[in-house]
């Protein structure tokens, strides 16, 4: 077990090296879109207490604005979460893939002799589909 464990234990870590760049943009625009979260009901508040209460439409319609842009910031960074966890996650399924190929490239042909073709696939596909 230790062997094979520390073996895998660096695979992982190879894989991630190559997405700790994406990781760490997602991580800056989960803390920006909290900070937007959090922006929204504070906007509320002031709409309420400094232009409702005192008739002001004008500063309230420019609340409501950055109310809205607020909004949209936030949908636009959610967007863009999502789609950089998308893209990671290809690309470690890839780098997965590649791997695998390579290691079915380096084996031996007595290997394909022995083992059928639907077997040697099978395993291939339970190992990068998780």
């Amino acid at each position: 077990l230790g062997e094979k464990y520390h073996k895998s234990d660096r695979q992982i870590r190879k894989t991630i090296r190559t997405v700790v760049h994406s990781m760490a943009v997602r991580g800056k625009l989960i803390i920006i879109g909290m900070g937007l979260e959090i922006l929204g009901p504070y906007l509320t508040k002031i709409a309420i207490d400094d232009f409702i209460t005192k008739g002001d439409l004008r500063g309230l319609s420019f609340v409501a604005t950055l109310f809205f842009l607020s909004l949209f910031a936030q949908m636009a960074i959610e967007y863009w979460q999502l789609t950089l966890t998308q893209i990671t996650g290809q690309e470690i399924m890839y780098d997965i893939r590649m791997r695998l190929f390579a290691k079915l490239q380096r084996l031996s042909l007595s290997f394909f002799d022995r083992t059928p073709v639907g077997r040697a696939e099978e395993q291939t596909d339970g190992a990068t589909i998780l």
